[in-house]
Parts: C-alpha cells; structure tokens; sequence
C-alpha cells in the first residue's frame, strides 16, 4: 500500500484580520506563511489576496498573487500554487472571473488552476444569519464556465485544483472526467 501523503495548506481564505488578527492578508505576509508550510512539508498552497471574496465585479487582480508567489517559488520551484477567484459576481462572464487564474498559469506560476465546478448558497451560520461579507446570491459557475476552466486548463498545460463544495460538483466532475473533458492531473 502507497503511503504517501500529499499536505495542502490553505493560508487564509475569507477570513478577516477581525477575525483573527494573525492571519495572513499581504502579499509579504502570504509569501512567509507559504514559505513556513512549504518547508515543513506542504507541497500545495491556496491563498485569497486581501481583495474581497464576494464582490459584485467578480474580478481579482493577479498582482498580489505574483507579489507574494515569485518569492515562493524561487525557493520553491516545485511547489503547487492556486488562487482563488470572486463568488456572487452577477453577469461576469467567467473568461472575466477567471482571468487571473489564467494570466497566473500563462507565466507558469503555481502549476495549477481553479475549477470550481457548480453553483452553492454560502454564508449561513450556524445562528440563521448571513454575515454581510458573505454573497446574497448563490456562488454560481454554470456547466458551461466549468467547462471553460476544464478546457482552458488544459490549452494552458497546468493541473486543475477542483474545489467539491457539495456533491453536485463531485457528480459533475466525475461526468466529465469519464467524457475526457478534466485534463490530466486534476485533484480535488
């Protein structure tokens, strides 16, 4: 039996400097936790820049990515790196969302997409409320934005990191995985 292990450390994702006042948030402070989780073993990091999860533009800029990613990968020029791209973006066409995503792929940062493979409701806590950070509208990627990313992942010769927030994106995964429409190296 296989025992390898592979470690992801997720840095940060949505949560504020209120919320904890060490997490990391600038691209120098992104670029020393992914240093720290690297050389203790990680072989995948995924971080947010400091811009907002839930916007109504759902564009992010890829500078912090590059900012706090050259210096990683410098020392590290193996590690896997991913970003994450803008929730509750109303009438962006994902070639816009996802536009980072890609220009960092373009330039061989990272080695690995986003492909976020369906639509969720998120933000619900435990309490019945809904933090005003979080969307008020689904997080949506249609059939058609997952197969963008999936075929644009490919054409770009990175991995994709596929994110299964629920079982409709494992299904729908699992059903294009079996047409040949995840490229190769997909991971979720």
């Amino acid at each position: 039996m296989d025992s390898t292990v592979i470690l992801e450390a997720a840095l940060n994702g949505t949560t504020t400097r209120e919320q904890n006042p060490h997490v990391p948030r600038t691209p120098g402070e992104v670029t020393e936790q992914a240093m720290e989780a690297l050389d203790l073993g990680a072989a995948i990091v995924h971080n947010h820049n400091d811009e907002p999860m839930f916007t109504r533009d759902g564009v992010h800029a890829v500078e912090p990515y590059v900012q706090a990613w050259e210096p990683v990968l410098a020392r590290h020029p193996d590690a896997l790196l991913y970003p994450t791209m803008a929730a509750g973006a109303r009438d962006v066409p994902v070639r816009r969302r996802w536009a980072h995503v890609e220009e960092l792929a373009r330039r061989r940062m990272g080695g690995l997409t986003l492909v976020d493979p369906g639509s969720v409701n998120v933000g619900l806590l435990d309490d019945g409320t809904c933090p005003a950070a979080a969307a008020p509208d689904p997080y949506q990627n249609s059939f058609a934005d997952t197969e963008y990313m999936f075929a644009r992942t490919a054409e770009l010769g990175a991995a994709p990191s596929i994110s299964i927030f629920e079982p409709g994106f494992l299904r729908t995964t699992l059903t294009l995985h079996r047409h040949g429409r995840v490229p190769p190296g997909g991971r979720s």
